[in-house]
């Protein structure tokens, strides 16, 4: 066995593109800055199924880490806090591949007391400015927010600003906060976002390559769950609202038929279930490939599979994380009334499971 390379990490990178046959085992180290104050490992990618296993101070095994994510897929997690890390000591990680993968990236991110999360307020505007010497740099120059939905909400980001932002959500069940609810500024609204009882993270980006001082206003209003013509939603796992099936609504992909389209992330290997219930009328669904209002790749179609007339899709994606479109409609043209819309996505994150059996060691 020749030599084995140690890539040794920085704050803020993108390691890969990786792709490493079935077996092999990729070593990293990080040092852990000073001030940090919360540590986050982030593993996406195209295809395959790597494995991510870190430890402070020494190399992990199977049987000895600190954290591990085993996820189905090329999306891992590993999100660790004050408790479990010194700043100052040295985190050494393994990529292992659990089958073939490729076009996969690991970021690290070592977050300081200028990245601590603001808290943000439904019904309350709040407002900051992006500032190049003092704001969260990690890994592009931000501020961090925190949003607590403690029921069922259907709202809207309401955005001011004065110059080009990009605005990102994301709760734990939301695969890669890059793909999450994302829409750029000078000003503007987000789309209608369903949002059961959660933590929701809001990141306030700079688009202008890091110059800073540009100014924000972020208001989260409440706003009516029905659409308009036409109009889309985005689900966060988790999420459950009653909608209203009209005749003012998008053409169904059924001939004669009306429908909403909510869109939603899955990360790889994540399951979707998408439950829809009413007593109106007969409901019908399909599961569309990527972000669509008409057509579309049909994955998934159900009527009664939810039990009674309750129509009900579970679909797992085997690709890498993607966004894709719920079309909810009826099964007969001509129908219309309240419905109820339920999306469940598993598994979670960070990822956890049990150690396999196969020993890991040291390069």
């Amino acid at each position: 066995m020749g030599p084995v390379t140690v890539s040794v990490l920085q704050n803020g990178d993108f390691f890969g593109p990786l792709a490493k046959a079935a077996e092999h085992t990729l070593y990293f180290s990080f040092l852990v800055p000073a001030g940090t104050t919360d540590l986050h490992y982030n593993l996406r990618g195209a295809q395959g199924n790597p494995d991510l296993f870190l430890k402070k101070g020494a190399y992990p095994t199977f049987n000895s880490f600190n954290c591990v994510s085993q996820g189905p897929g090329t999306a891992e997690n590993c999100d660790l806090l004050p408790a479990i890390f010194t700043p100052g000591e040295t985190w050494y990680g393994v990529i292992y591949g659990a089958s073939l993968y490729q076009d996969v990236f690991l970021n690290v991110v070592a977050n300081h007391p200028a990245c601590a999360k603001q808290t943000l307020t439904i019904g309350l505007t709040k407002n900051g400015t992006l500032n190049s010497v003092s704001d969260c740099k990690v890994p592009t120059l931000r501020d961090r927010l925190q949003l607590v939905v403690g029921s069922q909400q259907t709202v809207q980001f309401n955005v001011s600003t004065t110059n080009n932002r990009a605005l990102r959500v994301w709760n734990n069940q939301t695969p890669s906060p890059g793909i999450a609810q994302y829409f750029n500024a000078p000003g503007g609204s987000s789309l209608v976002l369903f949002m059961g009882p959660d933590t929701y993270n809001v990141d306030v980006i700079d688009g202008t390559g890091g110059s800073g001082g540009q100014s924000y206003g972020i208001t989260v209003a409440t706003v009516s769950p029905n659409f308009g013509s036409c109009d889309t939603g985005l689900a966060f796992g988790g999420a459950s609202v009653t909608l209203q099936l009209a005749g003012t609504d998008c053409a169904g992909i059924t001939a004669g038929t009306k429908s909403d389209r909510t869109y939603v992330v899955l990360g790889a290997g994540q399951t979707i279930t998408v439950t829809m219930s009413a007593t109106a009328f007969d409901p019908h669904l399909r599961l569309l490939a990527g972000l669509v209002t008409g057509a579309g790749t049909v994955l998934a179609a159900d009527d009664n599979g939810g039990g009674g007339t309750s129509a009900r899709i579970v679909y797992t994606n085997t690709g890498p994380d993607n966004n894709y479109t719920i079309e909810t409609s009826s099964l007969v043209p001509g129908a219309t009334g309240a419905y109820t819309l339920t999306v469940t996505l598993s598994p979670t994150y960070p990822l956890t499971a049990p150690a396999p059996t196969t020993a890991i060691g040291p390069p």
